[in-house]
């Protein structure tokens, strides 16, 4: 089938659900993140899906007038108190504050964190509750006459928010529409949506190219991926979910990552689907005893304390970085040796779940070549599904097939079972697979482990050497 050809496939099955992916390469909404971006130009694109100038020349406009910069952030105050007014374009995060029986909203591109909401509001947008949202605010000057926090007035409220994400998606019509494809045109689909020209990639990148998204997809899982620079790693998880949160580089901290005990917020840990610290080999921990701790006691059992709050989570937890190769192999027998010191801890390696081979997968060098041009799930759309796939057992079904030999731990099958169950989601969300669809997804979640498996044995031969065998 050619590209064209699945693209008119595609639209026809999920109608007001694709946007033309070579849109989202321009330089004008490259500002913006993805899922943003296809969410304003599927609404300005014509029936067939093309973006005229003028529609492009909206969309630039909208942006100017409303996603300010931060360096705006006085500038903005300013003229919601001088005007009575502002809109701006942001994520904006909600917390409920018991205490005084209010909530506080935080819009970070004006650094604030008191702005009060109508209630209203909460009412119809209740993910404002749950993570945060992103869409358009109008921010009135609106001040309490009888403050609820003592001593603490509130001048601003949100008075109007228009989402600019799905909020509800019927997952199972998405389920549905996946017989309606070959698994070779929903690989290609699947490679569209997330930015990729597909004829760039044989069947096995393309599953290589997926397995990032796992981690979104299945709950508490931990993955690796190591491999050369210009590969779209972080580009992917920074612009392919809104429940995604990026850690690049720098100093972290336990408030950060797991519970503030100054303000009483809880950390990303347990707000966001996937923690991905990028540029790993440059992460730095203001308490290394206290992050790594907490951070293998979550890995293990999805639960963490730090002072009085004991608090479960399932967000995944990605590590990204660059290796060097050499002939497309890592150059180093010790592929950990980029970590981070804390990291390179045996006892936090083997509970990651697999290590994604990036020595694999091609640079992305040229937008015309590399990037995809043609129709694709729109970001907005494809973002909540993905959330919402983690709601489904895949697990369950995985386990009852799968035998392994007496030599592979529980850890291991555990790891397997995780990858397994979230490549199922993306590629057989109907649980379609035949039983050579199924090997091949086992071949590759069983690759991952061994090879964290291979390592952890270089680091410390208390760490035996094993193959990994199953049948089913």
């Amino acid at each position: 089938m050619t590209m064209e050809t699945l693209s008119q496939k595609v639209r026809a099955t999920f109608p007001g659900l694709t946007v033309k992916k070579s849109y989202s390469h321009k330089h004008e909404t490259s500002k913006l993140p993805r899922f943003i971006s296809e969410y304003l130009i599927s609404k300005h694109s014509d029936q067939q899906g093309n973006l005229s100038e003028e529609g492009l020349q909206k969309i630039v406009n909208f942006v100017s007038e409303y996603y300010p910069e931060h360096k705006d952030k006085e500038y903005l105050k300013h003229q919601a108190m001088q005007l009575g007014s502002v809109k701006v374009l942001d994520e904006f995060g909600v917390v409920t504050d018991v205490k005084h029986q209010t909530h506080n909203v935080i819009i970070p591109v004006m650094g604030l964190r008191d702005v009060r909401i109508k209630s209203s509001i909460l009412l119809e947008h209740e993910n404002l509750l749950r993570g945060g949202m992103w869409g358009i605010a109008k921010i009135v000057w609106d001040p309490e006459v009888e403050p609820k926090i003592p001593n603490h007035p509130r001048n601003l409220l949100i008075d109007e928010f228009v989402p600019f994400q799905v909020s509800r998606c019927d997952l199972q019509n998405f389920i549905k529409k996946r017989e309606n494809f070959t698994t070779d045109e929903w690989l290609d689909l699947m490679i569209n949506t997330i930015g990729l020209n597909p004829k760039m990639y044989d069947r096995r990148t393309k599953i290589l190219l997926l397995s990032r998204l796992v981690p979104l997809v299945e709950s508490n899982v931990n993955l690796t991926e190591l491999g050369p620079k210009g590969t779209g790693k972080t580009f992917l998880l920074r612009n392919i979910s809104y429940y995604s949160r990026i850690i690049s580089g720098g100093n972290v901290s336990p408030a950060v990552l797991f519970y503030h005990l100054v303000t009483k917020t809880p950390g990303l840990i347990a707000l966001k689907d996937i923690i991905v610290f990028d540029e790993i080999s440059k992460i730095r921990f203001s308490n290394p005893d206290e992050v790594m701790g907490k951070l293998k006691d979550y890995m293990e059992s999805g639960n963490y304390e730090r002072g009085r709050q004991q608090v479960h989570a399932d967000a995944s937890i990605v590590l990204v970085g660059n290796l060097p190769t050499r002939y497309g192999k890592p150059r180093e027998k010790l592929i950990f040796e980029v970590l981070p010191e804390p990291m390179r801890d045996t006892a936090f390696l083997d509970r990651m779940h697999g290590l994604i081979p990036g020595w694999e997968l091609p640079r992305i060098q040229r937008s015309e070549i590399h990037l995809c041009q043609d129709f694709g799930l729109v970001g907005d759309y494809f973002s909540e599904i993905l959330h919402r796939l983690r709601s489904l057992d895949f697990q369950t079904f995985v386990s009852t097939k799968l035998n392994f030999s007496e030599e592979v731990e529980l850890r291991d099958e555990k790891a397997i079972t995780k990858v397994t169950s979230g490549l199922l989601k993306l590629i057989h969300p109907n649980l379609s697979a035949t039983d050579k669809e199924f090997q091949e997804i086992v071949d590759i979640a069983v690759e991952f482990r061994q090879t964290i498996v291979d390592q952890l044995h270089i680091m410390d031969p208390e760490f035996k050497m094993k193959k990994i065998n199953y049948s089913f």
